[in-house]
Parts: structure tokens; C-alpha cells; sequence
């Protein structure tokens, strides 16, 4: 939408994926469960990538940066999908961190989701 000009529509979805976080994190309160962290990740993941394009990068690593922990988590789990989860929070984290010119950090995120498709490629294989 932005690419196309419409700055209100990207706003709105912006506004609308934040939204879908809040409530993510009030099941994620209410359950603990590893699929909570899943989708707190991924919507995490959504709103930094909407304000990356959006010329927010600041914004993007507060919000990223606020579930490192919770990112953390997920690479302990053994299955593929989870960890893919975990890798793609690394990548968009690393993102963030280039865009605001803090390449050494950005490069330590990027080697832990490196690590992290290396262990995906390992159980993909078996």
C-alpha cells in the first residue's frame, strides 16, 4: 500500500498488526504455551517489518528488542517450524539494527539465525 501511495492504508495496517500484538500478548499471559511465542514472534516480526518500511527503524528495534527473550525461547525447541520462527526474528532484529548503522549488532543477529537454519537444514534432513 505504501508502494502504491496509499500512506493511510499502510497506517491503518500498521495500527491493525499492533492491535493483533496486544492481544497476542494477553494469550500469551494467559497460556505460556510455545505456540503463544510463536505467534507473539510473528506478529512482533510484522510490526517491525511495517515499520521498517515505513522509515522507522527506531521504532522497529523497540519493539523487537522487547522479545528477545521471548525469541530466545523458541530456540530451544526441536522442531522446524519453530525455529524458523526464532531465525526470521533474528533476520528482521538485524534489519532494524542496519538500518540504524549498528552493523557489529546486526551481524551477531544475523550469525544466530545462520545458526539457527543450520539446525532447521539438520532436521530437515533426517
Amino acid at each position: 500500500e505504501q508502494e502504491r501511495g496509499d500512506l493511510e492504508g499502510a497506517l491503518a495496517h500498521y495500527e491493525e498488526s499492533l492491535a493483533i500484538q496486544r492481544q497476542l500478548l494477553e494469550n500469551l499471559s494467559a497460556s505460556d504455551s510455545p505456540d503463544s511465542f510463536n505467534d507473539i514472534v510473528w506478529a512482533v516480526q510484522l510490526c517491525a517489518s511495517i515499520e521498517i518500511s515505513l522509515s522507522r527503524a527506531d521504532a522497529a528495534l523497540v519493539h523487537l528488542e522487547s522479545f528477545v527473550e521471548q525469541a530466545s525461547c523458541l530456540e530451544s525447541a526441536t522442531d522446524a517450524n519453530t525455529l524458523d520462527t526464532a531465525a526470521t526474528y533474528w533476520e528482521r532484529r538485524a534489519e532494524a539494527l542496519d538500518a540504524l548503522g549498528r552493523t557489529s549488532e546486526a551481524t551477531e543477529s544475523r550469525t544466530r539465525a545462520a545458526s539457527i537454519r543450520t539446525r532447521i537444514a539438520d532436521i530437515n534432513a533426517e
